[in-house]
């Protein structure tokens, strides 16, 4: 009887265990087809995806979405013909993410893949409405095919004083009524109807007046004092109204100042406002390295600064105190290390005039070079002349007036001279190797300089940069030696450099031209010609990369001074 009954448990195991095993696989394969796909037969917004994997389906409505925005929207106006929108610049988009909320995605549910194989849903895509957005599109295009449309009064700045145009009533639509059932049927419907009435504007002349009190008034009332701790500056009513935007939306105005356009305002007005971050740096004496730590900074909070003015504007003190933020150095403690000293790439000497006559001009370049000497350029990292130099070349850092080249003609400026720094930072950079980025040459030829190889500099718009693509960072030197301007780079030689020049071509004769400018100075005369110069990089001897820069310079005319205060 043990034996007949253990039997008819094992048949009995059989009987139950095998559906359990068919319906595990059964599962299974339910599971491989349909476990992350979306529901047989389910579509959103009426885009079919049934079958399709979550990120398929996502990629699928993501382009409808972006074709269906850019698709204009037509609104009939009444009999006065018909209006354009467009949706994605007017407030409306399909929502891809709510859209598919739920749809799809990996699931081991038996229920839900169950309800995935055998039937799915046709799903209203959600729609994202900026619906005071929306109603003004539709409100300026109708008006467009009105001959007496309603019309919107402004609130603008103009010399510092407040300029007002008044609302005025018109043919107009319902633009809010249409917006909503665009909002409501977009985009299975491309084509909608607006009647035409009388209509007051959407912008009221009460709504104008409240701005003008409340804000534009007082905002233009009189000067801003801007004050960062004991560093302070005014702004005018002229300059404070060309900070203003104003904005209408819908039924209300709102004004904004752009804190990058304040910033800027202010730099210009008070530099001080802001403190420089000093880099680390090296210092070389004799042969001996020493590193000397950066220094944080003060910089203008652009982020903040817009709407802090904008409170300002409006407040009893008229006083802002400026939003700021640390400014870090580019150049950290961590860059200098892997500074290899010990190793010159490459060092370039410019001889320049000396005597009485150039001293203002000599002092200029000992100042540039003391700026510059002992910067640290990691690898990867740009260099910029004028940011090194610390921005304007003012009387404060040392500087004077002495000749510079303005316009093809010598004229005393700050930081005369610098521009001769500047072609030994070129040529040190060209013949080390490094990427050359931005620089300038002179507007005619001066003779101590190498033709087709020299770079000026005239703060803010003339820079002289190099990025280091060695791999390692670079140090620079500066220094007067005699009567040479010195830039030596330390570091590691990445290409061995070979240059080559062409013949001086397309010779240009100079003219004899009257200058009847006070400050006019008389130039030596040259030619003008155009010339190439080639720079061909270098590894083990191969040849890497081939640079050829053309460089025009105008004739250096004979310029009389007829001005009897000239120089």
């Amino acid at each position: 009887m043990t034996h007949q009954g253990g039997t008819r448990g094992r048949w009995l195991a059989v009987l139950i265990g095998t559906p359990l095993v068919l319906l595990a696989g059964a599962y299974l394969g339910l599971w491989l087809w349909q476990g992350d796909r979306v529901a047989t037969g389910t579509s959103v917004a009426g885009v079919e995806m049934g079958g399709m994997t979550k990120e398929g389906a996502e990629e699928k409505l993501g382009t409808y979405a972006k074709e269906a925005g850019a698709r204009p929207v037509t609104i009939q106006v009444g009999d006065e013909g018909s209006a354009k929108i467009v949706p994605n610049a007017s407030g409306l988009a399909l929502d891809v993410d709510a859209s598919l909320k739920g749809v799809g995605g990996s699931t081991a549910n038996p229920m839900t893949l169950l309800s995935r194989a055998f039937g799915g849903e046709d799903r209203e895509g959600v729609i994202a409405t900026d619906k005071t957005k929306l109603a003004d599109a539709i409100q300026r295009a109708s008006n467009s095919k009105l001959r007496t449309g309603t019309k919107d009064g402004s609130v603008t700045f103009e010399d510092g004083s407040v300029q007002v145009v008044r609302s005025t009533p018109g043919q107009g639509v319902n633009a809010d009524r249409v917006a909503a059932e665009v909002s409501k049927d977009w985009p299975a419907k491309s084509t909608y109807t607006a009647e035409v009435a009388e209509r007051k504007p959407r912008l009221s002349n009460a709504e104008i007046d409240r701005f003008v009190k409340d804000f534009a008034s007082p905002a233009v009332s009189g000067p801003l004092t801007v004050v960062r701790g004991a560093e302070t500056t005014k702004l005018s009513p002229d300059q404070i109204g060309d900070l203003i935007t104003v904005k209408q939306s819908g039924s209300k105005l709102s004004a904004k100042v752009d804190g990058k356009d304040a910033a800027k305002v202010l730099r210009e007005a008070e530099p001080s406002l802001e403190v420089l971050a000093r880099n680390a740096k090296v210092t070389i004496s004799g042969k001996t390295a020493k590193p000397v730590a950066g220094k944080d900074g003060i910089e203008l909070d652009e982020a903040k600064l817009g709407a802090a003015m904008t409170s300002s504007l409006t407040s009893d003190s008229r006083r802002l105190t400026v939003p700021t933020k640390v400014a870090k150095p580019e150049v950290s403690n961590e860059d200098l290390k892997g500074v290899e000293t010990g190793k010159t790439i490459t060092e370039y000497r410019s001889k320049f005039p000396g005597g009485a006559s150039n001293k203002v001009r000599t002092q200029n370049m000992k100042v540039a070079l003391a700026a510059i000497n002992g910067t640290v350029v990691p690898a990867g990292k740009q260099f910029s002349l004028i940011q090194t130099l610390g921005g304007d070349l003012t009387p404060e850092k040392g500087y004077g007036a002495a000749p510079t080249i303005q316009g093809g003609k010598e004229r005393a400026a700050q930081g005369g001279g610098v521009s001769q720094v500047s072609t030994a930072m070129y040529n040190a950079a060209f013949f080390a190797g490094v990427q050359l980025d931005e620089h300038k040459s002179h507007s005619f030829w001066i003779e101590r300089y190498p033709a087709g190889r020299e770079a000026t500099i005239w703060v803010p718009h003339i820079d002289n940069t190099w990025t280091n693509d060695t791999g390692k960072p670079i140090v620079v030197l500066g220094k007067i030696e005699g009567d040479e301007v010195v830039v030596t780079f330390l570091g590691h030689r990445k290409y061995e450099v070979e240059t080559t020049s062409s013949d001086k071509y397309n010779i240009r004769q100079p003219e004899t031209v009257e200058d009847d400018h006070a400050g006019c100075l008389p130039v030596p005369t040259n030619i003008g010609f155009d010339i190439d110069v080639t720079r061909t990089l270098k590894q083990g001897g191969k040849v890497v990369k081939t640079e050829k820069d053309t460089t025009s310079y105008q004739a250096a005319n004979r310029v009389r001074c007829t001005n009897p205060s000239a120089g």
